[in-house]
């Protein structure tokens, strides 16, 4: 009777060490699983952190070199304009200078005269006109500077 009780006890012992077997045995597998998982789950991560470097350094060398060519393209219209200018004054002038060492009438000059400011009021709204809109893309250029170096 004692060697059935030491057998029964026995029994049940392997049968819980069985169990418990079973059950690491399942838990092992279930955290070999979820490894897999998150092992591909970084690998997509990194994938898809690496597409998302190359596209962010095309996007950096995009706006780069639009900001160049845009302050390229503004640089040389501001100059253009200047020159425009300066050439509308010497023609001015000129004018001015030839009609005082002609001694032309003073009706002549005064029919000039109007066209004349008017010219110039015109280039003067248009150089203020170019000076805000160089502001506003300085302000824009100054925008994307900082978003460039986020």
């Amino acid at each position: 009777e004692r060697d059935q009780s030491t057998i029964r006890l026995l029994t049940v012992s392997l049968e819980d060490a069985n169990k418990a077997k079973l059950a690491a045995e399942n838990d092992r597998d279930f955290v070999r699983e979820q490894y897999m998982n998150a092992s591909a789950y970084v690998t997509t991560v990194r994938s898809e952190n690496a597409e998302l470097e190359k596209r962010a350094q095309i996007a950096e060398k995009q706006a780069t070199g639009g900001v160049a060519l845009i302050r390229a393209t503004f640089t040389e219209r501001i100059r253009f304009l200047e020159d425009d200018v300066k050439s509308w004054r010497q023609m001015a002038d000129f004018a001015v200078a030839k009609d005082s060492r002609m001694n032309d009438d003073i009706r002549r000059r005064a029919a000039e005269a109007p066209e004349l400011e008017h010219r110039n009021g015109k280039l003067k709204e248009e150089i203020d006109e170019l000076n805000a809109h160089i502001g506003e893309l300085n302000t824009e250029l100054a925008k994307k500077d900082e978003e460039i170096a986020e």
